[in-house]
């Protein structure tokens, strides 16, 4: 029961509170089974008493404008909108930390990449990156224990790597809490591996959420309201333990005016349309048909492109694509959805109040046949604000409009960009995506674009520790630059090839190598 994982919940938070040992439990369970809701009540509770701060990440599939560790840093630090004049004495508070110190200068990068003003930091490799991510988590928990919430996690392969970070070092009072989606892990192999190791360390334990019990699913819905015998006997028949959709039916009921009282509570009113839905889907889909019904046909439009840009929606991206989707952006929006409980405001704009809500209004797009030109609205919006994270945002854009052409060379910038900022996990998982598009795509094998992914993967394999994987992508660019002209590539593959071999102390191969590979000359042909 829910008892049982709030009281896992709370020993846990307890453990962390009277020790300096970080802690993990993860929430496994399908969507609608209270996982994201156990969550955000800890989160919550606890900074309501004083025991701990909350911080959280979100995560989906196309990354949104605050998502994944950089959106936790960002929201935890407080610095959004602030130049590093203004920013750098409150970052270097809150890290205990002088102000000329490199770390203060790597945590901004890493919360804050686009931060006017901001003076450069390198960060070498994916083990580094996470350690300044952690220190910034020491510096925050100082007074009082985080509790660190990383929501869909299975989407979030840094944030995982992050806990996995912390747990395997023993040190700080952190509390992290993993939600899952059990759906949604199928198809993320990388994400599985990741919480099969967490799941293997000390001060780790998770809880899997399956539909209610029968018993604990009746005091929900009389907890909700008194309803009569053969009403709540319908709900319960239909809703099968999924408490979300028993929360969000009996609401809708109320809010329609479907519900009249009766001798032994309330009972539907007479002829009213009290339709059960087949799923959570259907309930979202009709809540938001309802919610639409009467409105402007833009209102339609523009809420469609919030869904695709995110579940955290940024004000200036919303406003840009409605632009260029020809629906504008309706003043009234946000309000009206924050009045409804559709969303709730953020500093830069405001959020979906759940991911399923925000599937239902995407779904729309889908099936009007609207959703390709507003990815490319949303392509397009992103590319005139630009930004640390529009390259990848956009090959995602493209790539669900259809267009490959568009998507293949934003997708690459981006795994470069990813690699180069210490995320190798994060470009392995972009340059997959893209080969992916490639291969569905029909592309030949004698095409540029496969060449481009295999120099960038062999980096990454390298750096992850893989030489062999990383050595056979090398010999396989130079094979294919050699059968297909690709010059650069067969440059840049005998270079690293020289690399590799004299790393391994093959000292005279690596020589060879290095003296077969093409010199460029101004004009950009080989000689």
């Amino acid at each position: 029961g829910r008892h049982e994982v709030r009281d896992t919940l709370l020993r846990a938070l307890v453990a962390v509170h009277g020790g300096d040992r970080p802690h993990i439990v993860t929430l496994r369970g399908a969507a609608g089974t209270g996982k994201s809701h156990l969550a955000r009540w800890l989160v919550t509770r606890a900074a309501e008493v004083g025991a701990a701060k909350g911080v959280w990440a979100t995560h989906d599939p196309m990354l949104g404008s605050e998502d994944g560790v950089q959106g936790l840093l960002a929201r935890a630090l407080g610095c959004t909108g602030m130049d590093w004049a203004t920013a750098c004495p409150r970052l270097g508070a809150q890290l205990g930390r002088a102000l000329d110190d490199p770390t203060v200068r790597a945590v901004a990068s890493i919360a804050y990449p686009d931060m006017q003003g901001r003076p450069a930091a390198h960060i070498c490799g994916g083990v580094e990156r996470l350690h300044t991510v952690a220190t910034a988590l020491y510096g925050l928990a100082d007074e009082r224990p985080l509790v660190v919430w990383l929501d869909d996690a299975q989407w979030g392969l840094e944030a995982l790597a992050l806990a996995q970070h912390v747990q395997e070092a023993g040190v700080g009072r952190m509390l992290f809490v993993i939600t899952l989606q059990t759906e949604a892990l199928i198809e993320a192999p990388l994400a599985v591996e990741r919480v099969d190791a967490i799941a293997g360390l000390s001060g780790s334990e998770s809880c899997t959420l399956s539909r209610l019990p029968l018993p604990e699913l009746r005091g929900l819905i009389r907890g909700l309201l008194q309803l009569g015998p053969s009403v709540a006997a319908r709900i319960e028949e239909r809703t099968a333990g999924n408490p979300l959709m028993v929360v969000q039916l009996i609401g809708d009921w109320i809010q329609r005016g479907v519900l009249v009282a009766g001798p032994h509570g309330f009972t539907l009113a007479p002829g009213a349309d009290a339709h059960l839905p087949a799923g959570l889907d259907e309930v979202w889909s009709s809540r938001i048909a309802r919610w639409l019904s009467g409105r402007p046909e833009g209102w339609n439009v523009a809420l469609e492109v919030a869904a695709l840009l995110g579940t955290d929606v940024a004000e200036v991206e919303w406003e840009r694509a409605c632009g260029l989707a020809g629906a504008g952006a309706p003043a009234g929006l946000p309000a009206a959805l924050h009045e409804h409980g559709l969303a709730r405001p953020h500093p830069n704009g405001w959020s979906f109040t759940h991911g399923m809500l925000r599937e239902a209004v995407r779904g729309r797009a889908e099936s009007s046949g609207r959703a390709v030109a507003l990815h490319r609205a949303c392509a397009g919006a992103l590319a005139d604000l630009g930004g640390h994270r529009a390259a990848e945002r956009i090959g995602q854009h493209f790539l669900r409009a259809g267009d490959l052409d568009a998507a293949v060379e934003p997708l690459l910038e981006a795994a470069i960009r990813r690699f180069d900022t210490g995320q190798p996990h994060m470009a392995g998982h972009l340059l997959a995506v893209r080969e992916g598009a490639l291969v569905e795509g029909g592309v030949p094998q004698g095409h540029q674009w496969w060449g481009d992914g295999w120099a960038a993967q062999s980096k990454v394999e390298l750096e992850m520790g893989d030489a062999q994987r990383s050595m056979a992508l090398v010999m396989q660019l130079i094979d294919s630059s050699e059968r297909h002209g690709w010059t650069e590539h067969d440059r840049k593959g005998l270079v690293s090839l020289s690399r590799m071999q004299f790393e391994a102390g093959e000292v005279q191969l690596a020589v060879e190598n290095a003296t077969k590979a093409p010199v460029m000359n101004t004009s950009g042909s080989s000689s």
